[in-house]
């Protein structure tokens, strides 16, 4: 047994070697149905805030129709993943955080659109982190530290460049 002076470099999990990728294969399999049934909620849910595009700006809020749809679409393919037997989680993972990253293009492409959408797009983005947190529970620790810290900074990275 190694101290903690002595201890090793790992993984996110307790195992070292090959225990430690059986450790993540079980616990993404363990969690995929929890996961999918999350998945489950958020195009619906994306959907339904159309209704707070109305409320921060009724007239641009019609022009939001098909961004919203659009961006409950890239969600399909995780749901779809999640429900194959033949993905797995590093598969799932990177399929994951491209559908993120595919619904914060659209996700900017709303709060361009509506007057006062910026300030609106705050919440919305903190609340979003929150549910790729939840779907991200299966997956490794720094696959989702680079995921969302990716999805993070993009639209950072838009406003420096003026998107």
């Amino acid at each position: 047994m190694t101290t903690p002076s002595q201890s090793t470099p790992r993984g996110s999990g307790r195992f070292e070697g090959p225990d430690e990728d059986t450790y993540h294969t079980r616990k993404f399999e363990e969690l995929r149905r929890y996961s999918l049934r999350t998945m489950y909620t958020l195009p619906p849910l994306i959907m339904g805030l159309w209704l707070w595009d109305w409320v921060i700006d009724a007239t641009a809020a019609p022009g939001t129709l098909l961004l919203r749809i659009g961006m409950a679409a890239c969600l399909l393919p995780c749901i779809f993943a999640l429900r194959s037997e033949k993905v797995g989680a590093l598969g799932f993972t990177f399929l994951l955080y491209a559908c993120v990253l595919g619904t914060v293009a659209f996700w900017l492409a709303i709060l361009r659109r509506l007057d006062g959408g910026l300030v609106y797009g705050i919440g919305g983005s903190m609340y979003w982190v929150l549910g790729m947190l939840v779907i991200g529970l299966p997956l490794r620790f720094w696959d989702n530290v680079v995921g969302l810290t990716l999805a993070l900074v993009v639209p950072d990275i838009a406003a420096l460049s003026g998107l």
